[in-house]
Parts: structure tokens; sequence; C-alpha cells
């Protein structure tokens, strides 16, 4: 019970994601300064444009204090010169957001940095279910980049429909060795056990909702579908 409680608070409590390209880019005009005479131009630039993007999606930015984490990265970047000098102060500014679900990608898709105090893992031995009454779908995380979406959310529905007849009567969906990821591909493989469009909300720091769900062979986020099965 607590792996899924863990895996529900994944889904259900998004807080953004950062994929910033090693090349760093510009910020807007309204962030902070974060110049210090050590830093590189290139450096500064990469940590105003990650700046601007927690404070305009991280969901507690409501809550942060963000004078004493704009103090606290410029003093451990301040001699950086390279990007990946900064990685230490953006590794303590997703520290300070506090949203455990916060991360920083590298422009290949690599994983940097992914501070969390959360720790939902625990060793199972895993066996599927033989009952000729109860079907038995196990479906892992998908947290690895380069992964065909189509081809997982294909492989689901397949395992389902290989097993689907009139003797099934109910069925199990083991998520015991799923840490989360990208959930879209396990909704859209999903998608015949749904018996409604929305499943979900995505809830930001202001409240806004948007759903997502299962509707015709395709996950969706807002109105939009995201992955479709074959």
């Amino acid at each position: 019970m607590q792996r899924i409680k863990c895996l529900l608070i994944t889904l259900l409590f998004l807080s953004y994601s950062l994929s910033l390209a090693s090349c760093g880019g510009g910020s807007s005009s309204g962030s902070p300064s974060l110049s210090e005479p050590g830093q590189s131009l290139a450096a500064r630039q990469y940590l105003a444009e990650f700046l601007d993007i927690i404070q305009s999606n991280a969901l507690t930015r409501n809550s942060v204090d963000w004078g004493n984490l704009i103090s606290e990265i410029n003093a451990l970047a301040a001699d950086a010169q390279r990007i990946e000098d900064t990685y230490p102060a953006i590794t303590r500014a997703l520290e300070l957001i506090g949203t455990n679900h916060s991360f920083l990608n590298a422009a290949d898709g690599s994983l940097i940095t992914y501070p969390s105090n959360i720790f939902c893992e625990q060793s199972f031995t895993m066996q599927s279910l033989n009952e000729s009454d109860i079907g038995y779908v196990r479906v892992d995380g998908n947290y690895q980049s380069g992964i065909d979406s189509q081809q997982i959310a294909d492989e689901i529905q397949n395992d389902i429909a290989n097993q689907d007849n009139q003797d099934v009567t109910r069925w199990i969906v083991d998520l015991r060795n799923n840490l989360g990821g990208n959930m879209y591909p396990m909704i859209a493989g999903l998608g015949p056990l749904f018996d409604q469009f929305i499943l979900g909300y995505f809830i930001d720091a202001n409240e806004n909702s948007t759903p997502w769900g299962y509707r015709d062979g395709s996950s969706f986020l807002g109105g939009d579908p995201v992955v479709q099965v074959s």
C-alpha cells in the first residue's frame, strides 16, 4: 500500500521538471541578477534561465524564500565558468524549492541531478498470477530516455488482449515495481480497463487544474492526445 501511495503522489502532484540545453540561454528582464565577478557569461545566463523556470513553474513557488535561494546560488556558483560548474548550485536550488520531484537533465536526456528525500523503493519477488478468472498485468516504471512510448503502450494492451476472455471477471494491475516516470504510455496501454475518460488532474500552484486520462486508444493531457496505441 505504501508503494501505491507513493506512485499516486508522483502522478497527482506534478512539479516542473527541468531540461535545459547545455549551451545555456538568456534570461527574462525581470530576473534578479545572479552575476558574480568570477562567473562566465554562459554560466550567468544559464543560471538566470534556470531561475526563471523554477520561479514560474515550481509547485511550491508561493512558499519559497527566493531571497535566501538566490543568495545560496550566488555563493555556490560565484566562480562558475562552464555550464557544468553551475550544477552544485542548481542541485541546492532544487533542494530548497522542496518539490521532491524536480530534476535537471542534460541536452541528451541524461539525468544530471534529482535531489529528493522521498524513497519508495522496496524489493519484491515478482510472480505472475495464475487464476482463470483474474487477469494480471504488470506495469513497471518508465523513466529511461529513448524508450519507444507507443511500443510500451502496445505491449501492455496486447498483454490484456491475450488474457481477455469471458471467464475473466477481475484484473490486477501490479505496480509494485513501478517508481513512476512517463505515465502516458502506461495510461494508453491500460486503457481497456478504465470505465471513464478523466482519470486525474494536475494542479498547479495557483490551483488551476488540467485533466489527464484515456480516450479512443490514447492517453491525453488537457484536450491533447499524448500516446496512441497502434
